[in-house]
């Protein structure tokens, strides 16, 4: 895995610096010249994101005027991050040349949260959203009432993230118009898919299609993965209606703790978050092809 990164990120750092430049139509400014005496791919990364805005002038309002033309250059400066060891050095440069205009400054919080945090954006990363958003809630530059939204997307953002416990929750079953309350944690199961859903939704009905025919989550079913279906919203006329593989819990959500309390970030729906046997996420709201995905390299890795 970390040849792999530092192949990608030689890939990345050897077209970012300099030598495959895009039209200025595209950049509004020229990407940082890597000096040639940083050898290690990790150096090379820190100081391209450190110096990426260095041609960044606030006075020019060229870059507010064509947001289209910073968007693409926000693109790249996120693109280049992953690979940097500090990234929040290079976050912190990129704030603090637009420090001096408060429209540019508004206009980075903005496309930070449109390229890193909408569930429509296909540069879609909440790990590195979060050093984004540490700064912008410390940044004196924007007052108490600018700072609500960004606070709570911290804190949401900041939940069930991968390597950490799930979040403990009630779930709810109906049987013969009987309903049992059950706690995640008391679910025992090797592997738990919680899947978020309503019948209501086109691709949860295509999400739902792959689950149920997919060769590798049958393998892993067979093997004691536990898929938890839930409903988070309280309309059950559909949700009664609806039938799931009777493998799964087809369960609901009776206590309002995923809308009302937002234990779980379901900005879009589906959601599919994986679980291991002790309940720490493995997989974050990750589309279910990347976790079909996952699960078939753990199933070659095992040997079986």
């Amino acid at each position: 895995m970390k040849q792999l990164l530092v192949a990608v990120g030689v890939l990345l750092l050897s077209s970012c610096g300099g030598r495959q430049q895009p039209s200025d139509k595209i950049r509004p400014f020229r990407a940082p010249e890597i000096p040639h005496m940083l050898v290690d791919q990790q150096d090379r990364a820190q100081y391209f994101t450190e110096h990426y805005w260095d041609r960044l002038d606030s006075r020019d309002t060229a870059f507010t005027a064509n947001p289209e033309r910073l968007k693409q250059a926000f693109l790249e400066f996120t693109r280049a991050l992953p690979y940097a060891p500090r990234p929040e050095k290079g976050i912190a440069a990129m704030f603090d040349r637009a420090a001096t205009d408060s429209v540019l400054f508004l206009h980075l919080v903005d496309l930070s949260e449109q390229i890193l945090y909408d569930p429509n954006s296909e540069a879609r990363n909440e790990e590195l959203y979060i050093p984004f958003l540490r700064y912008i809630v410390a940044s004196e530059r924007l007052d108490e009432w600018e700072k609500v939204r960004p606070r709570a997307l911290l804190e949401l953002v900041s939940r069930n993230r991968p390597g950490a416990p799930a979040t403990d929750f009630i779930y709810t079953t109906e049987q013969g118009g009987r309903r049992k309350e059950t706690r995640l944690y008391a679910l025992k199961a090797p592997y738990t898919l919680l899947y978020f859903n309503n019948p209501d939704c086109d691709d949860c009905a295509r999400v739902k299609q792959v689950l149920s025919e997919s060769a590798i989550f049958a393998e892993w079913q067979r093997r004691g993965l536990q898929i938890l279906s839930i409903y988070p919203d309280s309309d059950l006329t559909i949700w009664r209606k609806t039938k799931y593989p009777k493998a799964w819990i087809k369960a609901f959500d009776a206590h309002d703790q995923m809308h009302g309390q937002q234990l779980y970030d379901l900005k879009a729906i589906p959601t599919l978050y994986l679980l291991d046997g002790e309940k720490r996420v493995l997989i974050k709201d990750a589309p279910v092809e990347f976790i079909e995905k996952w699960l078939d390299r753990l199933l070659q890795m095992s040997g079986n």
